[in-house]
Protein backbone atom coordinates (compact mmCIF):
# COMPACT_ATOMS: atom_id res chain seq x y z
CA UNK A 1 0.00 0.00 0.00
CA UNK A 2 2.39 2.38 1.09
CA UNK A 3 4.29 1.49 -2.30
CA UNK A 4 1.44 2.71 -4.21
CA UNK A 5 0.83 5.73 -2.17
CA UNK A 6 4.58 6.86 -2.67
CA UNK A 7 4.16 5.75 -6.59
CA UNK A 8 1.39 8.16 -7.02
CA UNK A 9 2.48 10.71 -4.89
CA UNK A 10 5.83 10.60 -7.15
CA UNK A 11 3.54 10.73 -10.38
CA UNK A 12 1.77 13.99 -9.05
CA UNK A 13 4.72 15.75 -7.82
CA UNK A 14 6.30 14.94 -11.48
CA UNK A 15 3.19 15.98 -13.24
CA UNK A 16 3.66 19.14 -11.34
CA UNK A 17 7.57 19.53 -12.04
CA UNK A 18 6.73 18.65 -15.80
CA UNK A 19 4.49 21.44 -16.15
CA UNK A 20 6.31 24.43 -14.42
CA UNK A 21 9.45 23.11 -16.26
CA UNK A 22 7.45 23.19 -19.71
CA UNK A 23 5.98 27.13 -18.43
CA UNK A 24 9.40 28.43 -17.21
CA UNK A 25 12.05 26.93 -19.29
CA UNK A 26 10.00 26.54 -22.63
CA UNK A 27 12.22 23.34 -23.87
CA UNK A 28 12.14 21.65 -27.24
CA UNK A 29 10.54 18.84 -26.92
CA UNK A 30 11.23 16.74 -29.68
CA UNK A 31 14.18 13.92 -30.74
CA UNK A 32 17.67 16.10 -31.32
CA UNK A 33 16.71 18.26 -28.39
CA UNK A 34 18.54 17.37 -24.58
CA UNK A 35 16.26 19.77 -22.43
CA UNK A 36 13.48 16.49 -22.23
CA UNK A 37 15.80 14.24 -21.65
CA UNK A 38 17.24 16.46 -18.78
CA UNK A 39 13.16 16.39 -17.24
CA UNK A 40 12.63 13.02 -17.50
CA UNK A 41 16.29 12.00 -15.45
CA UNK A 42 14.95 14.89 -13.28
CA UNK A 43 11.65 13.19 -12.74
CA UNK A 44 13.52 9.77 -12.49
CA UNK A 45 15.35 11.09 -9.71
CA UNK A 46 11.66 12.22 -7.57
CA UNK A 47 10.82 9.08 -7.82
CA UNK A 48 13.53 7.49 -6.34
CA UNK A 49 13.10 10.01 -3.66
CA UNK A 50 9.52 9.28 -3.29
CA UNK A 51 10.36 5.87 -2.60
CA UNK A 52 12.33 6.56 0.76
CA UNK A 53 15.21 8.70 -0.13
CA UNK A 54 17.97 8.03 -1.10
CA UNK A 55 18.38 5.43 1.30
CA UNK A 56 15.77 3.41 -0.38
CA UNK A 57 18.83 2.27 -2.45
CA UNK A 58 21.09 0.95 0.04
CA UNK A 59 18.80 -0.93 1.84
CA UNK A 60 15.92 -3.62 1.05
CA UNK A 61 12.97 -1.02 1.46
CA UNK A 62 13.17 -0.77 -2.59
CA UNK A 63 9.17 -0.52 -4.09
CA UNK A 64 8.24 0.40 -7.78
CA UNK A 65 8.75 3.97 -7.03
CA UNK A 66 12.79 3.35 -7.15
CA UNK A 67 13.05 0.92 -9.46
CA UNK A 68 11.04 3.23 -12.16
CA UNK A 69 12.84 6.40 -11.18
CA UNK A 70 16.32 4.61 -11.63
CA UNK A 71 15.02 3.07 -14.62
CA UNK A 72 14.31 6.72 -15.98
CA UNK A 73 17.74 7.95 -14.75
CA UNK A 74 19.56 5.21 -16.83
CA UNK A 75 18.12 5.69 -19.70
CA UNK A 76 18.16 9.31 -20.24
CA UNK A 77 22.31 8.71 -19.14
CA UNK A 78 22.52 6.29 -21.86
CA UNK A 79 20.60 7.93 -24.30
CA UNK A 80 22.75 11.55 -23.38
CA UNK A 81 26.18 10.24 -23.03
CA UNK A 82 26.45 7.39 -25.62
CA UNK A 83 23.59 7.27 -28.17
CA UNK A 84 24.65 11.44 -28.16
CA UNK A 85 28.13 10.45 -28.60
CA UNK A 86 28.11 8.15 -31.48
CA UNK A 87 25.11 10.66 -33.22
CA UNK A 88 26.49 13.73 -32.62
CA UNK A 89 30.05 13.80 -31.91
CA UNK A 90 32.70 14.95 -34.94
CA UNK A 91 34.84 11.81 -34.18
CA UNK A 92 31.73 9.86 -35.36
CA UNK A 93 30.21 11.86 -37.95
CA UNK A 94 33.00 14.21 -39.36
CA UNK A 95 31.63 14.29 -42.79
CA UNK A 96 28.47 14.59 -41.90
CA UNK A 97 29.08 17.69 -40.11
CA UNK A 98 31.39 18.94 -42.97
CA UNK A 99 28.43 18.52 -45.44
CA UNK A 100 25.93 20.14 -43.42
CA UNK A 101 26.36 23.59 -44.88
CA UNK A 102 25.32 21.99 -48.23
CA UNK A 103 26.33 22.23 -51.96
CA UNK A 104 29.46 24.45 -52.75
CA UNK A 105 29.47 26.16 -55.91
CA UNK A 106 32.87 26.70 -56.89
CA UNK A 107 33.10 30.13 -59.30
CA UNK A 108 36.30 31.56 -61.13
CA UNK A 109 34.65 34.47 -63.34
CA UNK A 110 33.90 37.59 -61.29
CA UNK A 111 30.46 37.77 -63.19
CA UNK A 112 29.15 34.38 -61.24
CA UNK A 113 28.98 36.10 -58.36
CA UNK A 114 26.29 38.93 -57.99
CA UNK A 115 27.19 42.24 -58.16
CA UNK A 116 26.61 45.00 -55.15
CA UNK A 117 23.67 47.12 -54.98
CA UNK A 118 25.98 50.16 -55.48
CA UNK A 119 22.95 52.56 -54.00
CA UNK A 120 22.75 49.97 -50.95
CA UNK A 121 26.26 50.14 -49.27
CA UNK A 122 26.89 50.20 -45.57
CA UNK A 123 29.61 52.16 -43.55
CA UNK A 124 27.75 51.94 -40.47
CA UNK A 125 27.30 49.31 -37.86
CA UNK A 126 24.71 48.36 -35.04
CA UNK A 127 26.98 50.00 -32.80
CA UNK A 128 26.75 53.01 -34.78
CA UNK A 129 23.12 52.87 -35.42
CA UNK A 130 22.15 52.62 -31.79
CA UNK A 131 23.93 55.96 -30.74
CA UNK A 132 21.46 57.52 -32.97
CA UNK A 133 18.65 55.40 -32.54
CA UNK A 134 18.64 55.46 -28.81
CA UNK A 135 18.25 59.43 -28.50
CA UNK A 136 14.95 58.86 -30.06
CA UNK A 137 13.34 57.62 -26.29
CA UNK A 138 15.00 60.69 -24.69
CA UNK A 139 13.95 64.00 -26.86
CA UNK A 140 12.08 66.34 -25.15
CA UNK A 141 8.91 64.62 -26.86
CA UNK A 142 9.71 61.07 -25.40
CA UNK A 143 11.40 62.36 -22.30
CA UNK A 144 8.93 60.28 -20.18
CA UNK A 145 9.31 56.92 -21.63
CA UNK A 146 13.27 56.65 -20.51
CA UNK A 147 12.72 55.21 -17.27
CA UNK A 148 9.80 53.13 -18.53
CA UNK A 149 11.23 50.98 -21.97
CA UNK A 150 14.41 49.91 -23.33
CA UNK A 151 15.41 49.58 -27.17
CA UNK A 152 15.89 45.65 -28.46
CA UNK A 153 18.58 44.75 -30.59
CA UNK A 154 19.10 46.49 -33.89
CA UNK A 155 18.78 44.54 -37.19
CA UNK A 156 19.58 45.50 -40.63
CA UNK A 157 17.23 44.86 -43.13
CA UNK A 158 15.69 46.62 -46.63
CA UNK A 159 12.40 48.15 -46.35
CA UNK A 160 11.02 49.28 -49.28
CA UNK A 161 14.03 49.32 -50.78
CA UNK A 162 16.09 50.96 -48.68
CA UNK A 163 18.07 49.81 -45.73
CA UNK A 164 17.81 50.48 -42.46
CA UNK A 165 18.60 49.22 -38.75
CA UNK A 166 15.32 48.79 -36.90
CA UNK A 167 14.66 48.01 -32.95
CA UNK A 168 12.09 47.38 -31.09
CA UNK A 169 10.93 49.28 -27.70
CA UNK A 170 10.32 46.71 -25.36
CA UNK A 171 9.23 47.22 -21.33
CA UNK A 172 12.09 48.27 -19.32
CA UNK A 173 11.31 45.77 -16.56
CA UNK A 174 8.97 43.39 -14.48
CA UNK A 175 7.37 46.21 -12.98
CA UNK A 176 7.04 48.17 -16.32
CA UNK A 177 5.45 44.97 -17.74
CA UNK A 178 2.73 44.45 -15.31
CA UNK A 179 2.00 48.16 -15.55
CA UNK A 180 2.13 47.70 -19.50
CA UNK A 181 0.99 44.07 -19.96
CA UNK A 182 -2.05 44.23 -22.10
CA UNK A 183 -1.21 47.59 -23.94
CA UNK A 184 2.78 47.08 -24.60
CA UNK A 185 5.39 49.41 -25.53
CA UNK A 186 4.94 52.06 -28.54
CA UNK A 187 6.59 50.59 -31.79
CA UNK A 188 10.20 50.86 -32.87
CA UNK A 189 12.89 53.07 -33.52
CA UNK A 190 14.42 53.27 -37.12
CA UNK A 191 17.79 54.30 -38.25
CA UNK A 192 18.91 54.85 -41.98
CA UNK A 193 21.33 52.52 -43.01
CA UNK A 194 23.13 55.38 -45.37
CA UNK A 195 22.59 58.09 -43.52
CA UNK A 196 21.92 57.46 -39.53
CA UNK A 197 21.16 61.16 -38.54
CA UNK A 198 17.96 60.13 -40.11
CA UNK A 199 17.01 58.21 -37.57
CA UNK A 200 13.13 58.62 -35.16
CA UNK A 201 10.63 56.59 -33.85
CA UNK A 202 8.02 55.36 -34.85
CA UNK A 203 4.22 54.58 -32.94
CA UNK A 204 1.72 54.57 -36.38
CA UNK A 205 2.14 53.57 -39.36
CA UNK A 206 1.44 55.44 -42.99
CA UNK A 207 -2.02 54.09 -42.95
CA UNK A 208 -2.99 55.13 -39.30
CA UNK A 209 -2.55 52.19 -37.18
CA UNK A 210 -0.92 52.50 -34.06
CA UNK A 211 2.23 49.92 -33.40
CA UNK A 212 2.33 48.23 -29.97
CA UNK A 213 4.60 45.65 -28.98
CA UNK A 214 2.86 43.31 -27.02
CA UNK A 215 4.18 40.23 -27.04
CA UNK A 216 8.48 40.63 -26.81
CA UNK A 217 11.29 38.54 -26.51
CA UNK A 218 11.44 39.82 -22.97
CA UNK A 219 8.09 39.60 -22.06
CA UNK A 220 6.74 37.66 -19.03
CA UNK A 221 4.05 34.92 -18.28
CA UNK A 222 1.62 34.99 -21.86
CA UNK A 223 3.08 37.64 -23.46
CA UNK A 224 6.65 36.14 -23.91
CA UNK A 225 6.89 35.74 -27.55
CA UNK A 226 8.41 32.29 -26.87
CA UNK A 227 5.99 31.04 -24.74
CA UNK A 228 3.12 32.55 -26.74
CA UNK A 229 4.72 30.05 -29.98
CA UNK A 230 5.25 26.89 -27.25
CA UNK A 231 1.57 26.94 -26.23
CA UNK A 232 0.34 27.42 -29.40
CA UNK A 233 1.48 24.43 -31.79
CA UNK A 234 5.53 25.23 -31.55
CA UNK A 235 6.12 22.89 -28.53
CA UNK A 236 8.32 20.03 -30.64
CA UNK A 237 9.84 22.93 -33.18
CA UNK A 238 13.24 24.12 -33.02
CA UNK A 239 12.95 28.38 -32.63
CA UNK A 240 16.16 30.53 -32.28
CA UNK A 241 17.00 34.15 -33.82
CA UNK A 242 14.13 36.40 -32.76
CA UNK A 243 14.56 39.00 -34.99
CA UNK A 244 12.31 42.22 -35.64
CA UNK A 245 11.50 43.42 -39.25
CA UNK A 246 9.12 45.42 -40.93
CA UNK A 247 7.45 44.92 -44.36
CA UNK A 248 7.33 46.83 -46.93
CA UNK A 249 4.41 48.76 -45.62
CA UNK A 250 6.57 49.37 -42.49
CA UNK A 251 4.15 47.16 -40.25
CA UNK A 252 5.90 45.17 -37.73
CA UNK A 253 6.78 41.52 -37.78
CA UNK A 254 8.93 39.44 -35.20
CA UNK A 255 10.88 36.71 -37.70
CA UNK A 256 11.87 33.37 -35.98
CA UNK A 257 13.79 31.03 -37.60
CA UNK A 258 12.94 27.05 -37.21
CA UNK A 259 15.64 24.84 -37.47
CA UNK A 260 16.29 21.24 -37.07
CA UNK A 261 19.24 18.80 -35.39
CA UNK A 262 20.36 17.18 -38.52
CA UNK A 263 23.28 15.31 -36.55
CA UNK A 264 21.34 13.39 -33.59
CA UNK A 265 21.57 16.11 -31.21
CA UNK A 266 23.87 18.61 -33.56
CA UNK A 267 24.42 20.04 -37.02
CA UNK A 268 21.65 23.01 -36.58
CA UNK A 269 19.98 23.58 -40.00
CA UNK A 270 17.46 26.08 -40.95
CA UNK A 271 14.40 25.20 -42.59
CA UNK A 272 12.10 28.28 -42.46
CA UNK A 273 10.47 31.15 -40.48
CA UNK A 274 7.73 31.89 -38.34
CA UNK A 275 6.05 35.63 -38.61
CA UNK A 276 4.34 37.01 -35.28
CA UNK A 277 1.88 40.33 -35.30
CA UNK A 278 3.57 41.81 -32.32
CA UNK A 279 0.35 43.94 -31.67
CA UNK A 280 -2.32 40.65 -31.90
CA UNK A 281 -0.31 37.50 -31.66
CA UNK A 282 -0.82 35.97 -34.97
CA UNK A 283 1.11 34.07 -36.38
CA UNK A 284 2.25 32.89 -39.89
CA UNK A 285 4.66 29.62 -40.85
CA UNK A 286 6.72 29.59 -43.93
CA UNK A 287 9.42 27.54 -45.12
CA UNK A 288 12.40 28.22 -47.23
CA UNK A 289 10.54 28.03 -51.07
CA UNK A 290 7.35 30.24 -49.99
CA UNK A 291 9.01 33.00 -48.05
CA UNK A 292 7.11 36.69 -48.34
CA UNK A 293 9.21 38.41 -50.54
CA UNK A 294 10.20 41.34 -47.93
CA UNK A 295 11.59 38.50 -45.31
CA UNK A 296 15.65 39.29 -45.64
CA UNK A 297 17.36 36.40 -43.74
CA UNK A 298 16.38 32.80 -42.60
CA UNK A 299 19.86 31.50 -41.77
CA UNK A 300 20.81 32.64 -38.22
CA UNK A 301 24.67 33.65 -38.31
CA UNK A 302 25.78 31.52 -35.69
CA UNK A 303 24.40 28.33 -37.80
CA UNK A 304 26.46 29.64 -40.96
CA UNK A 305 30.04 30.70 -38.72
CA UNK A 306 29.39 26.54 -37.26
CA UNK A 307 28.59 25.22 -40.76
CA UNK A 308 31.68 26.82 -42.07
CA UNK A 309 33.64 25.91 -39.67
CA UNK A 310 32.74 22.73 -40.15
CA UNK A 311 33.46 22.69 -43.97
CA UNK A 312 36.73 24.15 -43.30
CA UNK A 313 38.50 22.42 -40.84
CA UNK A 314 37.02 18.73 -41.35
CA UNK A 315 38.69 19.17 -45.11
CA UNK A 316 40.19 15.63 -44.88
CA UNK A 317 38.37 14.36 -41.57
CA UNK A 318 39.32 15.16 -37.71
CA UNK A 319 42.65 13.46 -37.68
CA UNK A 320 44.13 16.16 -39.83
CA UNK A 321 46.93 16.82 -37.61
CA UNK A 322 49.08 18.35 -40.16
CA UNK A 323 46.53 20.83 -40.77
CA UNK A 324 46.29 20.16 -44.84
CA UNK A 325 43.81 22.17 -46.54
CA UNK A 326 41.91 23.28 -43.04
CA UNK A 327 40.37 27.15 -43.31
CA UNK A 328 38.71 29.27 -41.29
CA UNK A 329 36.85 32.54 -41.09
CA UNK A 330 39.02 35.68 -41.19
CA UNK A 331 36.03 37.87 -39.62
CA UNK A 332 32.69 37.23 -38.33
CA UNK A 333 29.92 37.44 -41.60
CA UNK A 334 29.35 40.76 -42.86
CA UNK A 335 25.78 41.22 -45.23
CA UNK A 336 25.62 42.98 -48.25
CA UNK A 337 22.66 43.30 -50.86
CA UNK A 338 22.84 42.22 -54.29
CA UNK A 339 21.59 44.66 -57.49
CA UNK A 340 19.06 41.27 -58.01
CA UNK A 341 17.43 42.52 -54.80
CA UNK A 342 18.50 39.56 -52.62
CA UNK A 343 20.55 39.71 -49.52
CA UNK A 344 24.32 37.91 -48.75
CA UNK A 345 26.50 36.77 -46.09
CA UNK A 346 30.17 37.22 -46.78
CA UNK A 347 32.62 35.25 -45.40
CA UNK A 348 35.94 35.72 -46.00
CA UNK A 349 38.99 32.55 -45.66
CA UNK A 350 41.95 32.19 -44.64
CA UNK A 351 44.33 28.61 -44.61
CA UNK A 352 44.81 27.80 -40.97
CA UNK A 353 48.44 29.40 -39.60
CA UNK A 354 48.73 31.62 -42.10
CA UNK A 355 49.68 35.47 -41.89
CA UNK A 356 45.68 36.10 -42.10
CA UNK A 357 45.80 36.82 -45.96
CA UNK A 358 42.51 35.66 -47.66
CA UNK A 359 42.62 33.19 -49.63
CA UNK A 360 39.19 33.39 -51.08
CA UNK A 361 35.87 33.84 -49.94
CA UNK A 362 32.07 32.52 -49.24
CA UNK A 363 28.82 34.62 -50.70
CA UNK A 364 26.06 32.86 -49.07
CA UNK A 365 22.40 33.47 -50.06
CA UNK A 366 20.77 34.31 -46.64
CA UNK A 367 17.11 32.75 -47.46
CA UNK A 368 18.09 29.68 -49.63
CA UNK A 369 22.09 29.15 -47.95
CA UNK A 370 22.64 29.04 -51.78
CA UNK A 371 26.91 28.77 -51.10
CA UNK A 372 28.83 30.28 -54.09
CA UNK A 373 32.99 29.74 -53.28
CA UNK A 374 35.26 32.17 -55.12
CA UNK A 375 39.22 31.48 -54.98
CA UNK A 376 41.16 34.52 -54.95
CA UNK A 377 44.24 35.59 -52.65
CA UNK A 378 43.42 38.82 -51.57
CA UNK A 379 43.30 41.34 -48.17
CA UNK A 380 41.86 40.09 -45.15
CA UNK A 381 40.03 42.35 -43.17
CA UNK A 382 41.97 43.32 -40.91
CA UNK A 383 44.48 44.33 -42.85
CA UNK A 384 42.02 46.21 -45.19
CA UNK A 385 40.87 48.18 -41.90
CA UNK A 386 44.38 48.97 -40.98
CA UNK A 387 45.10 50.64 -44.52
CA UNK A 388 42.28 52.90 -44.14
CA UNK A 389 42.77 53.88 -40.56
CA UNK A 390 46.80 54.14 -41.93
CA UNK A 391 45.56 56.82 -44.53
CA UNK A 392 43.86 58.99 -41.59
CA UNK A 393 46.13 57.90 -38.53
CA UNK A 394 47.00 61.70 -37.43
CA UNK A 395 43.20 61.89 -36.91
CA UNK A 396 43.14 58.80 -34.70
CA UNK A 397 39.75 57.09 -36.41
CA UNK A 398 38.81 53.48 -36.14
CA UNK A 399 37.22 51.54 -38.79
CA UNK A 400 33.66 49.99 -38.14
CA UNK A 401 33.37 46.31 -39.05
CA UNK A 402 34.05 45.50 -42.64
CA UNK A 403 31.95 44.69 -45.30
CA UNK A 404 32.35 43.41 -48.18
CA UNK A 405 31.15 44.18 -51.41
CA UNK A 406 31.47 43.30 -55.61
CA UNK A 407 31.27 46.67 -56.97
CA UNK A 408 31.18 46.02 -60.48
CA UNK A 409 32.90 43.10 -60.73
CA UNK A 410 35.84 44.41 -58.38
CA UNK A 411 35.89 43.14 -54.51
CA UNK A 412 36.34 45.82 -52.32
CA UNK A 413 35.77 46.63 -48.63
CA UNK A 414 33.97 49.20 -47.31
CA UNK A 415 34.64 50.99 -43.73
CA UNK A 416 32.87 53.96 -41.60
CA UNK A 417 36.23 55.81 -40.18
CA UNK A 418 34.39 56.72 -36.41
CA UNK A 419 36.23 59.32 -33.60
CA UNK A 420 37.00 58.73 -30.08
CA UNK A 421 32.85 58.87 -29.93
CA UNK A 422 32.02 56.16 -31.83
CA UNK A 423 30.46 58.54 -34.42
CA UNK A 424 31.41 58.12 -38.58
CA UNK A 425 33.37 61.12 -39.64
CA UNK A 426 35.21 59.17 -43.19
CA UNK A 427 34.25 56.65 -45.37
CA UNK A 428 36.81 54.59 -46.90
CA UNK A 429 36.64 52.01 -50.02
CA UNK A 430 39.76 49.04 -49.73
CA UNK A 431 40.54 47.31 -52.48
CA UNK A 432 40.15 43.27 -51.87
CA UNK A 433 43.41 42.22 -54.37
CA UNK A 434 45.36 45.24 -53.21
CA UNK A 435 44.71 47.17 -50.21
CA UNK A 436 47.16 49.72 -50.82
CA UNK A 437 44.06 50.77 -53.25
CA UNK A 438 42.16 52.60 -50.34
CA UNK A 439 39.54 56.17 -51.30
CA UNK A 440 38.72 58.40 -48.52
CA UNK A 441 36.15 60.96 -48.21
CA UNK A 442 34.11 62.86 -46.27
CA UNK A 443 31.17 61.14 -47.52
CA UNK A 444 30.19 57.98 -49.72
CA UNK A 445 30.31 59.59 -52.94
CA UNK A 446 33.55 61.45 -52.25
CA UNK A 447 34.90 58.52 -50.92
CA UNK A 448 33.58 56.30 -54.03
CA UNK A 449 35.20 58.71 -56.89
CA UNK A 450 38.47 58.55 -54.53
CA UNK A 451 38.91 54.75 -54.94
CA UNK A 452 37.64 54.96 -58.35
CA UNK A 453 39.95 57.49 -59.37
CA UNK A 454 42.96 55.28 -58.04
CA UNK A 455 42.23 52.40 -59.48
CA UNK A 456 41.77 53.79 -62.78
CA UNK A 457 45.09 55.23 -62.17
CA UNK A 458 46.69 51.74 -61.62
CA UNK A 459 45.13 50.67 -64.90
CA UNK A 460 42.47 48.34 -63.10
CA UNK A 461 39.71 49.03 -65.41
CA UNK A 462 40.81 48.43 -68.70
CA UNK A 463 41.64 45.07 -67.84
CA UNK A 464 38.92 43.06 -69.93
CA UNK A 465 35.20 43.07 -68.93
CA UNK A 466 36.11 42.57 -65.10
CA UNK A 467 33.45 45.71 -64.69
CA UNK A 468 31.01 44.74 -66.97
CA UNK A 469 30.11 46.41 -70.40
CA UNK A 470 33.18 49.46 -71.01
CA UNK A 471 31.39 52.55 -73.11
CA UNK A 472 33.34 55.20 -75.49
CA UNK A 473 31.50 58.05 -76.59
CA UNK A 474 32.72 61.59 -78.38
CA UNK A 475 30.90 64.51 -77.45
CA UNK A 476 31.43 68.12 -76.86
CA UNK A 477 32.04 69.29 -73.44
CA UNK A 478 28.79 71.25 -72.50
CA UNK A 479 29.75 72.26 -68.63
CA UNK A 480 33.10 71.98 -67.25
CA UNK A 481 33.90 72.82 -63.03
CA UNK A 482 36.63 71.53 -60.62
CA UNK A 483 36.73 70.97 -56.74
CA UNK A 484 38.93 70.36 -54.22
CA UNK A 485 38.13 67.70 -51.41
CA UNK A 486 40.26 66.05 -49.14
CA UNK A 487 43.85 67.60 -51.03
CA UNK A 488 42.44 66.36 -54.23
CA UNK A 489 41.33 67.89 -57.13
CA UNK A 490 38.31 66.63 -59.39
CA UNK A 491 37.12 67.37 -62.77
CA UNK A 492 33.56 67.52 -63.04
CA UNK A 493 31.98 67.81 -66.88
CA UNK A 494 28.87 66.88 -69.11
CA UNK A 495 28.64 66.37 -72.81
CA UNK A 496 26.29 66.89 -75.28
CA UNK A 497 25.41 63.51 -75.91
CA UNK A 498 24.86 62.84 -72.32
CA UNK A 499 22.66 65.86 -71.39
CA UNK A 500 21.56 63.97 -68.14
CA UNK A 501 24.76 62.65 -67.09
CA UNK A 502 28.24 63.79 -65.15
CA UNK A 503 31.60 62.73 -65.67
CA UNK A 504 34.00 63.30 -62.84
CA UNK A 505 37.05 62.52 -62.45
CA UNK A 506 40.76 63.27 -60.73
CA UNK A 507 43.65 64.56 -63.04
CA UNK A 508 45.76 61.60 -63.23
CA UNK A 509 43.56 60.03 -65.76
CA UNK A 510 44.85 62.44 -68.58
CA UNK A 511 46.83 65.69 -68.16
CA UNK A 512 44.36 67.61 -70.69
CA UNK A 513 41.63 66.82 -68.19
CA UNK A 514 42.85 70.07 -66.59
CA UNK A 515 42.92 72.17 -69.85
CA UNK A 516 39.69 71.09 -70.77
CA UNK A 517 37.13 73.62 -71.85
CA UNK A 518 33.63 74.53 -72.73
CA UNK A 519 33.16 73.19 -76.45
CA UNK A 520 36.18 71.30 -76.67
CA UNK A 521 35.77 67.65 -78.10
CA UNK A 522 36.46 65.07 -76.22
CA UNK A 523 36.53 60.89 -75.58
CA UNK A 524 35.34 59.68 -72.52
CA UNK A 525 35.44 55.61 -71.63
CA UNK A 526 33.16 54.44 -68.52
CA UNK A 527 31.73 51.07 -67.25
CA UNK A 528 28.03 51.67 -68.56
CA UNK A 529 25.94 52.02 -65.37
CA UNK A 530 22.64 53.79 -64.25
CA UNK A 531 24.23 55.94 -61.92
CA UNK A 532 24.17 59.94 -62.50
CA UNK A 533 27.37 60.82 -61.74
CA UNK A 534 30.04 58.57 -63.98
CA UNK A 535 33.75 57.84 -63.04
CA UNK A 536 35.88 58.54 -66.44
CA UNK A 537 37.65 55.25 -67.10
CA UNK A 538 39.89 57.20 -69.61
CA UNK A 539 39.62 60.41 -71.33
CA UNK A 540 41.09 61.97 -74.28
CA UNK A 541 41.01 65.96 -75.57
CA UNK A 542 40.98 65.85 -79.12
CA UNK A 543 39.74 69.22 -79.89
CA UNK A 544 43.91 70.15 -79.01
CA UNK A 545 47.17 67.46 -79.11
CA UNK A 546 50.59 67.14 -77.64
CA UNK A 547 53.32 66.51 -79.81
CA UNK A 548 54.76 63.40 -78.79
CA UNK A 549 58.09 61.77 -79.55
CA UNK A 550 58.25 58.26 -81.26
CA UNK A 551 60.30 56.91 -78.14
CA UNK A 552 57.37 57.90 -75.86
CA UNK A 553 54.99 56.32 -78.83
CA UNK A 554 56.51 53.43 -78.46
CA UNK A 555 57.14 53.16 -74.34
CA UNK A 556 52.97 54.02 -74.53
CA UNK A 557 52.16 51.09 -76.65
CA UNK A 558 54.42 48.68 -74.62
CA UNK A 559 52.53 49.34 -71.78
CA UNK A 560 49.05 49.07 -73.17
CA UNK A 561 50.55 45.35 -74.29
CA UNK A 562 51.59 44.95 -70.83
CA UNK A 563 48.23 45.81 -69.67
CA UNK A 564 46.45 43.81 -72.05
CA UNK A 565 48.75 40.69 -71.04
CA UNK A 566 47.79 41.69 -67.58
CA UNK A 567 44.66 41.19 -68.57
CA UNK A 568 44.73 37.86 -70.00
CA UNK A 569 46.38 36.91 -67.07
CA UNK A 570 43.62 37.75 -64.86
Amino acid sequence: MKSVRNFISATIISVLFVCIYIYVEMPTLAWGWTDWMFMVFIIGLIYIFRSGTWTGLKTNKKDFSTYFGAALCAIMIFLGVFVGFFSSSELMNASKFRNVLGKINEVSNNKDLTATDINKIIFIDENVAAKYGDKQITTADNLAMGSQVSIGEYTQQIVAGRVYYVAPILHGGFWQYMKNSENGTPGYVIVDAINPKDSKMVTKLPDGSSVANVYQYNGYFSKNLERHLRLNGYASVGLTDFSYELDDNFHPWWVISKYVNTIGFSGSDATGVVLVNPTTGEIKDYNINNLPAWVDRVQPVKFLTDQISWWGDLVHGVFNWSGADKLKLTQSLSMAYGNDGHCYFYAGLTSTGSDNTSVGFLMINSRTKEVKFFKSKGSSEDKAAASAEGVVQHLRYNATHARFYNLNGDFTFAFGLKDAEGLVKKYAFVNYDDYAIVGIGDDESSAYRDYRSKLNSKGNVIVGDKYGKVQEVKGIVTRFSNDNKDGNSFYYLTIDKFKNKMFVSKSDVNPKLTLTKIGDEVVITFNDGSEGVIDMSSFDNISFGIQETGALIAVEKQEIKLDSLKGSAK
